[in-house]
């Protein structure tokens, strides 16, 4: 009886106690969707299928880069190789028109010297002989030299001898090495020397033939090559030619 009463009094509990309805919201059945929407959409990508799938577009677009920089390459090469070639085409016409002008340099450098050569020498302003002693320290031509507009004078040995001391007799040539009490030590002794100008002037050889240009002083000395010329004997005959 007593258990009878209690099951009823907990029927009558349950009875009047309040009932409680949970309902979703809109928003909350579509956030749910989506996110079971996203579940679905990362479980398609995730499997073997759409694996292969990605792994095969990534090895075609592998292979059209690839394709792409082969052809930049040969575009790049082709090019290249067109500016060098025509490069080289542009030296090797300079290269040709060089060797041109070198070709009619050099003939008309042979010209110009046939022309040199065709042409009569200088006339002959003066030819004359001159004794010249070995004593003499210097012997003057300036008198000659002055007389004509000659530009150019040469000196030829002919005959005679001469000697710095007695017994040694010489040509214009002289003969070894002065020595330091000469005029110029280093040339023969007794050669034929000579000096334009003033006392300043250096003297150079003559020998038995020189010619050059006549200095601006217009005043020629020639004389033996020795040092002291109060032994001199002799004497030497020689021809001048003024142009």
């Amino acid at each position: 009886m007593e258990a009878k009463s209690s099951s009823k009094s907990a029927r009558t509990a349950l009875a009047r106690a309040p009932v409680t309805l949970r309902i979703r919201s809109p928003r909350q059945i579509s956030a749910s969707a989506t996110r079971a929407s996203w579940r679905a959409w990362l479980s398609s990508k995730a499997s073997p299928t759409r694996a292969s799938s990605l792994a095969s577009q990534m090895s075609v677009a592998n292979a059209s880069l690839l394709a792409r920089i082969a052809q930049l390459e040969t575009i790049a090469n082709a090019s290249l190789l067109a500016r060098v070639a025509q490069l080289e085409s542009v030296a090797n016409a300079s290269l040709a028109r060089i060797a041109q002008l070198e070709a009619t340099v050099s003939a008309q450098a042979a010209t110009i010297a046939s022309l040199l050569d065709a042409m009569p020498p200088p006339p002959v302003l003066l030819n004359a002989t001159y004794t010249v002693p070995a004593t003499a320290r210097g012997f003057n031509l300036t008198a000659a030299v002055l007389a004509s507009p000659a530009t150019t004078i040469s000196i030829t040995y002919l005959s005679g001898l001469w000697n710095g001391l007695a017994g040694y007799d010489y040509t214009a040539a002289g003969s070894g090495t002065c020595g330091a009490t000469c005029r110029v030590p280093a040339l023969p002794w007794v050669a034929l020397i000579g000096r334009w100008g003033s006392s300043n002037s250096s003297w150079f050889l003559i020998g038995t033939a020189w010619s050059g240009s006549i200095d601006a002083s217009r005043y020629l000395s020639p004389a033996a090559n020795d040092g002291d010329y109060s032994d001199n004997n002799g004497s030497i005959i020689v021809r001048v030619v003024l142009r």
